[in-house]
């Protein structure tokens, strides 16, 4: 089976990366992004980037956000990314849990392309499925 022309089973799931150039080494970044996928697949791979001591809770969202656009082009793929492992960076040093995501949500705002995820209310969302409240 051909990851290149395989449509049925697990591998479907890697198309549009194939599609949008990583079968080629093509990689992405937020300002040159090599498709529109909000997959997970970023988010679910970055949570060790905020365990590096060396990062600073921002240098942490940067590197993480940078990583997931690599195969994800979309704000909603890239820009959580950074906010997990900046939630993660800061649980490290310390901060309570409501403290770690406000600096998250902080650095989201920053983020030219945000939009979405702010009229989403990343705050509210992480509210109302944690405990924040």
């Amino acid at each position: 089976m051909s990851l290149h022309t395989s449509h049925n089973g697990p591998l479907q799931y890697a198309m549009p990366w194939v599609q949008g150039g990583g079968s080629r080494g093509a990689t992405g970044t937020p300002a040159r992004p090599i498709n529109d996928s909000k997959g997970c697949g970023g988010v679910m791979r970055v949570a060790p980037i905020g365990l590096v001591r060396e990062y600073t809770v921002a240098q942490a969202f940067e590197v993480a956000s940078r990583a997931a656009a690599q195969t994800h082009g979309h704000p909603e793929g890239y820009l959580p990314a950074g906010a997990l492992a900046a939630i993660v960076r800061a649980l490290v040093e310390g901060l309570p849990l409501p403290s770690a995501v406000s600096e998250a949500v902080a650095l989201l705002r920053e983020q030219p392309r945000s939009a979405p995820i702010r009229r989403g209310g990343a705050r509210g969302w992480i509210a109302r499925r944690s405990c924040l409240n």
